[in-house]
């Protein structure tokens, strides 16, 4: 065999997944885009996340409660630009049991939190509306950017840009897949005993060259928008702002970057394919407004602008429908050993990253091909 794993994918879970492998195996990872990092990872809300919203779902609750520690443990040991705000997820009158129900499924957990009343809330954020809110102070804000170099700096993996699959087959001890290099006419053959499919918003379609077609892993695309707070608006919120959770979206939220500018989002919305584009939609803008309102009166409409990012979340629900775990899974079953699905790895992807690769590696830690 050329390689003995072999990664689809350069984002956050492919780098971390690198990392992980690469201690045991030798290990190619391949990335269609010309670096690493370039779409969901480096386009999201980077968020350190406690795991108080992904509680019921194993997989994303458990990534995110040993990866939150994990997070700050790397960055403090090797200087990784982040900052922990702390986040107050707020409650607006009527949702009072929605909170307590929150709040105690989230310390039950082991999450550090706090009810606050609205006095409470008001000492913290004196701008802010609420009747109440959940304290969460251990969550933060990473440079995602460097956290992926830092998985990809301290791998022994050999990193492949500009380059991605056309056909997969499983052949004795393994798989041979036929690659294409960005601009090559001619395709490359690999052999490799192990497939990591990390591939992001193309998890689903890397599955089915591999001969996985199973319906369940079907993506669906969801664009995000992150707006720009001006007007000198950014500096008089100190902490992340969150509405309380529903039952398909946690809904916009306040995002306060390493330089402590401000920005809302983001919103959701379907699309297909072919449709994928990073341009900043200023349509939502009225959204954006009537969400602060709620909570953040002292904004005003001028104060929004489209100056920010959007991004596309690799998600397995359609819309409307209730949020889905990350599926992880080694595919013996299906006679295609040593090949392990990441599927609709989307929030809390940052936080969880190396959390999921170290589970990935437990699945095929004990296969002797």
């Amino acid at each position: 065999m050329d390689y003995e794993v072999t990664i689809i994918g350069g984002g956050i879970v492919g780098c971390a997944v690198a990392n992980v492998f690469s201690q045991k195996y030798e290990t190619i990872l391949l990335e269609k885009n010309h670096d690493i990092g370039l779409e969901t990872s480096s386009r999201s809300g980077e968020v350190i996340h406690t795991g108080i919203n992904y509680l019921d779902h194993p997989l994303k609750g458990q990534c995110s409660l040993e990866g939150n520690k994990l997070m700050y443990e790397l960055c403090e040991k090797h200087n990784i630009p982040h900052r922990k705000w702390g986040k107050l997820i707020l409650a607006q009158k009527g949702e009072e049991e929605v909170m307590e129900s929150l709040y105690k499924k989230g310390v039950d957990a082991g999450i550090e939190l706090k009810i606050l009343d609205k006095t409470d809330v008001h000492k913290l954020e004196p701008e802010v509306t609420a009747t109440g809110a959940i304290w969460s102070p251990n969550t933060g804000i990473i440079d995602s950017r460097e956290l992926i170099k830092f998985y990809q700096g301290t791998s022994n993996a050999n990193f492949v840009m500009n380059t991605k699959p056309f056909a997969i087959n499983k052949i004795k001890n393994g798989y041979e897949m036929l690659v294409q290099v960005k601009n090559e006419i001619e395709m490359t053959k690999i052999t490799t005993n192990f497939i990591i499919n990390a591939a992001g918003l193309n998890s689903d379609k890397v599955a089915q060259l591999c001969g996985v077609n199973d319906p369940n892993y079907e993506i669906y695309y969801c664009k995000g928008n992150y707006f720009s707070i001006g007007g000198g608006k950014n500096k008089i919120i100190s902490h992340l702002i969150y509405p309380m959770p529903g039952p398909v979206s946690q809904g916009f939220h306040v995002k306060l970057e390493l330089d402590h500018s401000m920005k809302i989002g983001p919103d959701t919305r379907y699309i297909e394919r072919d449709e994928l584009n990073y341009d900043v939609d200023e349509n939502v803008i009225p959204d954006i407004f009537k969400f602060t309102q709620n909570y953040l009166k002292f904004i005003e409409l001028k104060n929004i602008s489209a100056a920010g990012y959007s991004g596309v979340r690799p998600k397995l629900q359609k819309k409307g429908e209730p949020s889905r775990d990350w599926i992880i899974r080694e595919e013996s079953d299906r006679g295609l050993e040593g090949l392990v699905n990441y599927i609709g790895i989307d929030s809390p992807g940052i936080t969880g990253a190396m959390i999921a690769a170290r589970y990935g590696f437990n699945l095929i830690k004990t296969i002797t091909i």
